[in-house]
Formats: C-alpha cells, sequence, structure tokens
C-alpha cells in the first residue's frame, strides 16, 4: 500500500476549536533502507511516492515544502524530527493539540504561522522573509529574537553567549535567523504571536539589510547583558532608533496580526516599553494598512523622527491621521 494520511492540530481559540491542516511538513515513512517521502498540503493531507507490505516507522521532518527549517540545519537531517511510531503501510493520520508531545504540538504550531505569514506578506506588499529561514525553538528560555545569522548578519559573540547563556555557542555554531523563547507559551495563540513578532522583523531585515541589521540586533543584546538587563535599553542611548523602530514594527504586528485572527481587541503586547507601536495601531484603526506602514521602513528609516518623515513622504494623502498618531504618543 502507498501510505496516505492527514496531519492535523487544534488551536482552541480559532475555527471554533476544529483541527486544520499542518501545511507544507514532509512526511517520511520507512522499513529498514526503504525511504518514502511526501509533503502535505494546505489540508494537511498527504501521500508518500512508495508502498510498504509491512509497518513503516512514520516520523515528520519540519523542513517546510516554502523552504523555511524549524531546527538545527545538518547535511542529513534538514529539520527537527518528531517520530511518529509505526504504523500501517496505509498510512497514519495524527491529529496534534496543546496536550500532544511538547515539542510536536509547538513545531507544527511555528510550522503552520510560518505559513500564514508568507501568505499574508503576499497579499499585502511586505517583504517575505527569507526563503531558507531557519527557526529554533527553545522550550526553557523566555526570550526570543531575529539575528538573521544565516542571512549573514553578525552578532558579537560574548554578547550573544550571555544573553543564551548555555545555548550561545550552539546557536553561533549553526547560525539560525530566529529563536522563539517557549518557556511562558502554554498554547497556540501565545506561540503565534510570538512567532509573528519575530516573522515581522524578517521582513524588516529584507527591506533594510545587514548593515542596519548589525545595530540593530546588537543594540538589543548589548542592552540587555550590559545595561541593567532592561531588554531594550533606554530612549536616547546610542542607536536606540533602530531599536525603536524595529521594535514598534514587530510589535505592532503582533499585535495587528494575533488581532485577525483571534479578534480579541483588548489583548496588547509591547504597549509599556519606551517606544510606543500604539502610534502604528493608531494609524491602521484610521486606514493605514500594515503594508502602507511597511512601505516606509526603508534602509535610512532609524529613528522616530525619520520614520514619521518617511511615512508622511510615502503617504501625502494620510499625513494629517500620521501627524496625530505620533503626537497622541508624545513623539
Amino acid at each position: 500500500s502507498v501510505p496516505q494520511g492527514s496531519i492535523l492540530i487544534v488551536d482552541d481559540k480559532y475555527n471554533l476549536g476544529k483541527p486544520v491542516g499542518v501545511s507544507g511538513v514532509r512526511v517520511v515513512a520507512n522499513v529498514f533502507v526503504k525511504i518514502a517521502t511526501g509533503f502535505t498540503d494546505a489540508e494537511g493531507n498527504y501521500t508518500l511516492n512508495k508502498s510498504f507490505s509491512s509497518n513503516p516507522h512514520y516520523r515528520l521532518v519540519f523542513q517546510n515544502e516554502k523552504g523555511f527549517g524549524i531546527g538545527v540545519n545538518l547535511f542529513l537531517i534538514p529539520g527537527s524530527i518528531s517520530t511518529l511510531g509505526k504504523g500501517s503501510p496505509e498510512g497514519v493520520s495524527i491529529k496534534v493539540d496543546k496536550d500532544s508531545d511538547r515539542k510536536l504540538f509547538s513545531r507544527c504550531v511555528v510550522n503552520n504561522t510560518v505559513c500564514e505569514y508568507f501568505d499574508i506578506c503576499k497579499q499585502e506588499s511586505i517583504s517575505e522573509p527569507p526563503t531558507n529561514l531557519r527557526i529554533w525553538l527553545f522550550q526553557r528560555l523566555d526570550k526570543s529574537s531575529a539575528p538573521m545569522l544565516q542571512q549573514g548578519a553578525f552578532v558579537d559573540t560574548y554578547i550573544l553567549n550571555k544573553y543564551l547563556g548555555d545555548y550561545g555557542s550552539v546557536v553561533k555554531a549553526f547560525l539560525p535567523d530566529l529563536t522563539l523563547g517557549l518557556k511562558d507559551c502554554n498554547d497556540y495563540a501565545s506561540i503565534y504571536e510570538t512567532t509573528m513578532h519575530e516573522l515581522a522583523h524578517t521582513s524588516h531585515f529584507m527591506k533594510v539589510g545587514k548593515q542596519y541589521w548589525d545595530r540593530y540586533v546588537n543594540y538589543v543584546l548589548r542592552s540587555f547583558v550590559l545595561g541593567s538587563r532592561a531588554l531594550y535599553g533606554a530612549k536616547g542611548d546610542n542607536d536606540s532608533g533602530y531599536c525603536a523602530v524595529g521594535e514598534m514594527w514587530g510589535y505592532f504586528m503582533q499585535n495587528s496580526l494575533y488581532r485577525r485572527r483571534y479578534g480579541l481587541r483588548d489583548t496588547v503586547y509591547g504597549v509599556s516599553w519606551w517606544f510606543s507601536p500604539q502610534v502604528f495601531m493608531h494609524m491602521e484603526e484610521r486606514g493605514v494598512s500594515r503594508g502602507k506602514i511597511f512601505s516606509a521602513l526603508a534602509p535610512e528609516v532609524c529613528d522616530v523622527d525619520k520614520l514619521r518623515e518617511a511615512l508622511i513622504n510615502v503617504h501625502p494623502e494620510y499625513a494629517s491621521i500620521i501627524r496625530q498618531s505620533f503626537e497622541r504618543y508624545e513623539y
């Protein structure tokens, strides 16, 4: 028999809790050296490319059909592997939820979130993440980052080691683009918003390039490690303008996309920091779309004053809304 089946996941706060497909993930089955593979479609259905007469071992490999990968990228192992055990030669079907194996659940959530983000970027004229995006999940860390190391950004090794503790040297060796700290993420929605924040940074990186990114990321890491353990330093610090622009965008997208999916108006992230993602949220509520805001994030936009100027230059028809939004939050 040629194995067929479906890989589904449940988000208990979305779609009335009905399962949806785990999209574009690689399904692998083998009996000894005979190996069959295939990818799931958008509904989570798969058909493998070889048949078996005895029960094969099944696993999911988190190297997505779109090109991005979750986990270490080694020569023979393109991404993290979740084993599903032995199953029928006709295929296995699984339904993953927050009570499933923690690693399997979080990998499936991140996989689907990235697929959704690529689609949003296409629809809204936002730069897509690099196709070879590499994402690492840390179950015991509560901090996430977007160092974009696989894309060639440079991060001070000493600072990175301090920031990521025991994981620093491993990260430097295998060069992830995103590190997601999932310690406090206990359901689909919390993993979703954390992932969307970091994905927003990847679009910004694609727009502004490596030199900008080096200053931005090193500022954030340096502030945390060498400062008062305040993650984003303080307004007026050297290079803090890069941080203000980057984090306003990251938290705005986190809030905007969370609301797009879940519709919870009272859930807001990042509004107590010294920069104000509320500026973009206020603009969006008055008709300035995510794509329009993104179009102003040029490489020379490295502080809040330049950000306001760029938005007005690119979208003069919204000039008064833009000015009001910045003034409302004391910029």
